[in-house]
């Protein structure tokens, strides 16, 4: 006569018909495994995913090891079944029991000892232009080898990027490239012509490589508002890039121009140096189209007043354009550039006397 009240038993209790068949029928073969999880020296390994699974690869329960490195499983025992126990732990190798051997309502104890192993992970590394704080970069163009890694590079080479420009606050070629051990500088900041030596011989500035061509740039004073990396090559270095036309035993300094990049870029800033010289730059690069297949970069800067030394101004004025496209079948770029640079009161090199090889005396402080 009580029949009735158990499904009222299980709607009261939030539960349903369907869901009394989840819990296994009086009769039904069930199994307990349990065990504890260790390292070589005794610890217990806690967090241990520990899986029951049949001969063809059927998993039957699964669990983790607690904080202590026990575990417990319990399953329903299949009849003429073999069973393997896996347990796998991170900086562990992977243990696997064959043949477990399993009874209907016993509680077997199967304690797992893991020995240490390396972690199997996959690594995705994007290449990237730079490095560290952005100022040095990690490629550079090697002529007819293509733009290669500096760590693949056949000649020492370095590559300094935009960021050291922003960094250092940088205007000319010379002041980027005076970071390289190496290059001394021969003239003064405010000369008119930009003269280094890069191990010992004549470098000068107008030899350097306009994104690997030769006889592109100013031979006195290059504008650097279009340059992104300044590429420095030591060493004869005729077989990558060509004999230069000036000779240029010491080493070979290659520019190349900004491209837009995958994101929008809009830069504005001004400065202000003594003795009155003021200073502005503009940057703006974006991709067009679909895929982001072309790309316009286009640069402006310019300066004007009284440098730091005395009878001495400047005024200086220069844009630039630079056009990519990558297509499917082509790809190609377009630069066009132009500057405009006026000095009063240029100051040139030191030179000592060539004829008779006199050093001239340093003045005395008294």
């Amino acid at each position: 006569m009580f029949a009735p009240a158990v499904p009222l038993l299980f709607l009261l209790l939030g539960g349903s018909p369907l869901a009394a068949s989840a819990v296994p029928a009086p009769g039904t073969p069930r199994a307990h495994l349990s065990g504890f999880v260790s390292d070589a020296s005794g610890a217990g390994v806690p967090n241990a995913a520990i899986t029951l699974e049949t001969q063809d690869g059927q998993n039957v329960a699964a669990t983790v090891s607690d904080a202590t490195g026990h575990y417990r499983l319990e399953f329903t025992v299949r009849a003429g079944v073999h069973y393997s126990e896996r347990v796998i732990a991170k900086g562990f190798h992977t243990s696997v029991q064959q043949d477990v051997p399993l009874l209907e309502g016993v509680d077997r104890v199967n304690d797992i000892h893991l020995s240490i192993g390396s972690a199997s992970e996959t690594v995705t590394v994007t290449p990237t232009e730079s490095k560290g704080n952005g100022e040095l970069g990690t490629v550079a163009q090697a002529g007819i080898l293509g733009t290669l890694s500096l760590d693949e590079m056949p000649y020492s080479a370095t590559s300094y990027t935009s960021q050291i420009v922003l960094d250092q606050q940088a205007q000319t070629v010379s002041d980027v490239l005076r970071n390289e051990v190496g290059i001394q500088e021969g003239n003064g900041r405010y000369s008119e012509n930009q003269y280094l030596t890069l191990r010992g011989f004549t470098l000068e500035v107008g030899q350097a490589l306009y994104n690997g061509i030769p006889g592109l740039v100013d031979a006195r004073s290059p504008s650097i508002e279009n340059i992104d990396r300044f590429e420095i090559f030591k060493g004869p270095s005729s077989f990558l890039n060509g004999a230069s036309p000036y000779g240029a035993p010491g080493g070979t300094v290659n520019m190349v121009t900004k491209r837009a990049g995958e994101q929008p870029y809009y830069r504005f800033d001004g400065g202000y140096s003594s003795n009155s010289e003021k200073e502005g730059h503009i940057d703006l690069g974006r991709r067009f189209f679909a895929n982001n297949a072309l790309g316009v970069r286009v640069t402006l800067g310019g300066r004007a007043g009284n440098t730091p030394i005395d009878n001495q101004a400047e005024n200086v004025a220069d844009g630039a354009i630079g056009l990519d496209y990558r297509g499917k079948k082509w790809h190609g770029s377009f630069d066009l550039s132009d500057e405009a640079r006026s000095m009063l009161g240029s100051r040139d090199a030191i030179y000592f006397d060539y004829v008779t090889g006199n050093v001239p005396q340093a003045p005395k402080l008294t």
